[in-house]
């Protein structure tokens, strides 16, 4: 299991390192207050996502629905503008994915362990392998000054967000949220979701 988190893990920063790069490029006069894998249920494909104050600003204005409620375009990536763009960086991640889910659910790992888990414990498992990845990866992306250009605000929202989050998937952004952002954004996440 540890070579295919640590190919995961490779995968996932290269991607998100590539499509930063792009976004920077498209976006630079644009202040950048998330950025997170955006991922659909399951984490069976991930992408990119990026919300900045500019994008947040003029869906408040165009959109009269968030008159009351300025946390949903907040943190919901389906309300943001920089979403589903260059996905062409997450197809060796994305393809890479049915591999661990090969690996998870067809029972090709060697640990014995593996065939005495019942669903809860194995759906865990899965979680638990993607919140510790995922964590890694933005704390290596972190460590390289990833988030140290002019774009980025000093509190970045980091991590990975669902559309429409089941149990597990809350269980994944939560857990990830927890690790990487300031109490002030995991507090944003939990209160949202739970």
């Amino acid at each position: 299991m540890n070579q295919l988190k640590q190919d995961f893990e490779n995968l996932l920063y290269k991607a998100l390192k590539d499509y930063i790069k792009i976004k920077l490029d498209e976006i630079p006069n644009e202040n950048i207050y998330a950025f997170v894998a955006y991922c659909d249920d399951g984490c069976m494909s991930i992408s990119g996502a990026i919300a900045t104050i500019e994008s947040y600003n003029e869906t408040i204005k165009l959109r009269p629905i968030y008159e009351n409620d300025l946390i949903t375009p907040e943190i919901c990536p389906p309300e943001w503008k920089y979403i589903y763009e260059h996905n062409h960086v997450f197809d060796k991640l994305n393809k890479f994915l049915s591999t661990i889910y090969d690996e998870f659910y067809e029972g090709e790992f060697e640990e014995d362990y593996m065939d005495e888990l019942d669903e809860d414990e194995l759906n865990e498992l899965i979680s638990s392998f993607f919140i510790d990845t995922i964590i890694k990866v933005f704390i290596k992306l972190r460590n390289d000054n990833v988030f140290k250009f002019k774009h980025f605000k000093s509190d970045v929202l980091l991590g990975a967000l669902f559309s429409d989050p089941d149990e597990g998937s809350r269980k994944i952004m939560l857990g990830v949220s927890k690790k990487l952002n300031s109490p002030t954004w995991h507090s944003k996440l939990s209160n949202y979701w739970n």
